[in-house]
């Protein structure tokens, strides 16, 4: 039934009474109030209207008070035309105790304590008197009360932002989304799907299912590019590893197997779609680090070699992402996770072949917002110019992300009211059209937020509403540089701030001390599936994704660090000398006889070391590959001394990390040439002395024997 409409002096009347009612039961200026009897929620509406639609709103009416509500109505009233973006955000929050155009809607029946009910508005948008007579486009705040029939008390209050276009603009405003596709690591350091807690299968498969949120992001990312939408995409390349993975069939250590299952079939659906979509006109591609790191973060924690983990980072991304899509991705455009970035950070960004950038607000410096470059092209209006930055290697261009869209996508991924958040963000973007409607190349820039993963509905909702608005035009990074001719210069911040959410510094020591481990793991060089399986742990250890959101069961950054640590820890434990613990040497020159074992499954590069302060050895410290088994080597010593005295064997990487080590005792029975040479002249001596002492002739007068006396 369509509500009559009623006279304004009653409508004011009834505002006034709401008002004064309202005052007794909430701030006057509080939405959605806790002490609110009657909690509104918008359920359904258009995102916006022309003079001849019904406003066709939806909303649910819950009561939240502990007695039953009787006999009351919705009052659907608009206010004036909002005229800045700072009126626009205080009527979120501050809705107008009196809106001069208004009409009633009678709810019948009771709602007892906590239940609810949809009602739908459906009159037309010409049943509220403003808008019928007005000719301007933009945004009214639609407020929907709440009120008793009888006393007029106010039971509850809900503002709206209605974007009425009467007739389609001449100039729209351009639209520079970036779509990233990403998520928490969910294959361990071990290279093992971890299962969630509750389903007891890999969280990916809930991702793939027909109702998971990267099937439907991918499905709204094609029907609204169908309806001609542009937009970056910016796929993660450690989660389509992932997906490759499932694609592959895998088998985890549980004994779960994805092999010929619907979730292979889906994740092998998805890439092939995404490697369509990313071949279609308007949509272009944008490289991403390869697990989501935030890059001032690596510049930091790393000093003087953070360049060359954000460069790794990259070039594993690029590797992973040619890999699994079969798409090339230049590094000519990089996002950096959350748009963070400093001056040193772009700096690395440049030399390394990167000529555009999106930043955040907090990425440049406050002189760069002085009163006559705040707004762009005009300083009364919002920053819609790119920007052009200056580094040492070359200049970088790109956009500053304006924060209120940032704001408002962030309050769309996080629970709340869902459809009311996605009106809030429309009306943002219409709002910063109307501040200069008759510029045409203005363009404005907004990165959805990087673990948000909505319904499918939301999803498709968000992307064809900005294909189709009538005051947006959406354009690719690439195109919105080119219509817009005005750049600004702006100065980026010299170091950028730590993350409220990024871990202790300890932390990051753990991180370097896993990657330094793995380093001189390469050094043996083992098999490349394993040894790229753990360089890729420790990148997963770096990804900024970890510090807000929780990964399955007990997987986290901290994990993969631990993780890595141990593998290779137990991959070295096998290898090692045995055998005896004492070697005898019969001459002063002999080979020395060492038994090593390998009971790794792979050849290994290993440099051993001899240590005695007694032995001379041909090679005290040399270099060899063992193939897996047992070994004995022999390498030639020259003993400097007979008797006991200790050897020292070490076994060390290539890089000079200590493996094993084991203590022999040498002992050493040659005999001392000088003393053989002494004690045989002694000999000698002797036998010389009694053979002439026998053989001498006896002297006349000789006394006679010893016996005879």
């Amino acid at each position: 039934m369509t509500p009559a409409r009623l006279p304004l002096p009653l409508l004011a009347l009834m505002g006034i009474l709401s008002t004064m009612w309202g005052g007794l039961l909430s701030p006057a200026g509080a939405s959605q109030d806790p002490v609110d009897a009657v909690e509104l929620r918008v359920r359904a509406m258009p995102v916006w209207h022309e003079p001849d639609d019904r406003l066709d709103i939806e909303v649910e009416v819950i009561n939240r008070s502990t007695d039953p509500v009787r006999n009351f109505r919705l009052v659907v009233g608009v206010e004036d035309r909002v005229t800045s973006r700072t009126a626009l955000h205080e009527s979120f929050t501050e809705p107008s105790d009196f809106q001069p155009s208004s009409f009633p809607q009678d709810i019948h029946g009771s709602l007892a304590p906590n239940q609810s009910r949809t009602v739908r508005i459906g009159a037309r948008a010409e049943e509220l008197d403003l808008l019928e007579e007005s000719s301007d486009s933009g945004v009214y705040p639609l407020t929907i009360t709440a009120q008793d029939r009888s006393t007029f008390e106010l039971l509850g209050r809900l503002s709206v932002p209605l974007i009425f276009y009467p007739q389609k603009p001449e100039q729209t405003l351009k639209l520079a989304l970036v779509a990233p596709l990403n998520e928490v690591a969910t294959i361990d350091e071990g290279g093992e799907f971890v299962t969630a807690a509750q389903s007891g299968r890999p969280p990916l498969e809930a991702a793939l299912a027909p109702e998971g949120w990267l099937t439907g992001m991918m499905e709204a990312l094609g029907a609204a590019r169908d309806s001609g939408l542009n937009v970056a995409v910016a796929p993660t390349p450690r989660l389509l590893e992932e997906v490759k993975a499932l694609a592959d069939g895998y088998q985890e250590a549980e004994g779960v197997s994805g092999n010929g299952s619907g979730t292979q079939a889906a994740a092998r659906t998805l890439l092939s779609s995404l490697r369509v979509l990313l071949g279609r006109r308007g949509i272009q591609r944008v490289l991403v680090p390869y697990s989501w790191p935030d890059l001032p973060a690596l510049t930091h924690a790393y000093g003087n070699l953070g360049g060359e983990q954000i460069n790794l980072q990259i070039a594993v991304g690029r590797a992973a992402l040619a890999r699994t899509l079969g798409r090339s991705f230049s590094r000519s455009w990089v996002l950096a996770p959350a748009g963070r970035l400093d001056a040193a950070t772009a700096e690395t960004l440049s030399l390394g072949g990167t000529r555009h950038l999106i930043a955040s607000q907090d990425s440049f410096t406050d002189g760069s917002f002085d009163p006559e470059s705040s707004g762009c092209p005009e300083p009364s209006a919002s920053f819609t110019c790119p920007v052009s930055v200056a580094t040492g290697a070359a200049r970088m261009t790109g956009y500053l992300s304006d924060p209120d869209l940032q704001e408002r996508l962030a309050e769309i991924a996080a629970p709340g009211h869902e459809r009311l958040d996605l009106q809030r963000f429309f009306a943002e973007t219409s709002q910063i059209r109307e501040e200069a409607p008759g510029l045409s190349d203005r363009v404005v820039q907004t990165t959805l937020p990087s673990l948000w993963h909505p319904r499918p509905a939301v999803a498709q909702l968000l992307l064809t509403t900005l294909a189709q608005a009538p005051w947006l035009e959406t354009v690719t990074l690439e195109e919105g540089l080119s219509l817009a001719e005005n750049r600004r210069t702006k100065a980026l911040v010299k170091r950028a701030e730590r993350s409220v959410d990024e871990p202790a510094g300890s932390y990051w020591a753990e991180v370097r001390s896993a990657q330094e481990l793995t380093k001189q793991f390469a050094s043996l060089s083992p098999p490349p599936g394993l040894l790229q399986r753990l360089q890729k742990a420790v990148l997963v250890a770096q990804s900024s994704s970890w510090w807000v959101k929780a990964g399955a069961q007990e997987l986290s950054g901290e994990s993969y660090i631990g993780g890595t640590t141990a593998d290779i820890q137990n991959e070295l434990a096998k290898i090692g000398f045995i055998g005896k613990d004492e070697i005898i040497l019969i001459s002063r020159e002999a080979p020395i006889e060492l038994v090593l074992s390998n009971e790794t499954n792979y050849r290994v590069k290993l440099t051993i070391d001899l240590l005695s302060d007694r032995l001379v050895f041909e090679r005290r410290r040399f270099t060899e590959r063992v193939a897996p088994g047992t070994h004995s080597i022999e390498i030639d010593a020259v003993s400097e001394s007979s008797g006991a005295f200790p050897l020292v064997a070490r076994i060390f990487t290539p890089e000079g990390y200590s493996i094993a080590d084991k203590r022999l005792t040498v002992r050493s029975t040659e005999l001392n040439v000088i003393a053989v040479g002494i004690t045989v002249g002694a000999l000698l001596f002797l036998i010389v002395f009694y053979t002439v002492r026998a053989l001498r002739p006896k002297r006349e007068g000789e006394p006679a024997a010893a016996a005879n006396s």
